[in-house]
């Protein structure tokens, strides 16, 4: 997308991110196109209940955790999806300007799978998402950004 097209991908930065500055969103655009967007520094693979059954999370710490569900291993396409969900957190956060509005990561996610912005009404039901989760291990409890807060047993 960001090659192909790289307007739609401005736009949907923009939405994904409105609370980053243009010149921070551009920037990320031609890392993109580069195939050197930041990425989290940390991978792990979690039982599903140490993410009350969210399908992934993602904190900050140090440089960035994504912990993934081991649930998504046998699905090799929503583990691409969902991933894409958690390093749209990343993102964000690497802005250093607060906690966009709504779910930014499964807009980033979401705009990367079909190729294009969002639509108006779908971008505002995304918006008033909260991702906001617990990521529980060896009876500590992390904040995290879940990946869109589904659960598995929805």
């Amino acid at each position: 997308m960001a090659t192909e097209n790289p307007q739609q991908l401005n736009q949907l930065l923009e939405q994904a991110y409105p609370n980053a500055t243009e010149a921070q969103r551009q920037e990320l655009a031609e890392k993109m196109a580069k195939g050197t967007a930041p990425t989290p520094e940390n991978l792990q693979v979690v039982d599903p209940s140490a993410l009350d059954g969210a399908y992934a999370g993602y904190s900050p710490e140090n440089g960035g955790t994504v912990s993934l569900s081991r649930d998504l291993l046998g699905n090799p396409s929503q583990l691409a999806q969902v991933y894409t969900e958690e390093v749209g957190h990343h993102l964000d956060n690497s802005f250093q300007r607060g906690d966009a509005k709504g779910d930014e990561g499964q807009i980033l996610a979401e705009g990367i799978k079909q190729k294009e912005a969002l639509s108006p009404e779908h971008l505002a039901q995304l918006r008033q998402e909260n991702d906001k989760g617990k990521l529980t291990l060896n009876g500590k409890s992390t904040d995290v950004e879940n990946s869109s807060g589904r659960r598995f047993n929805d």
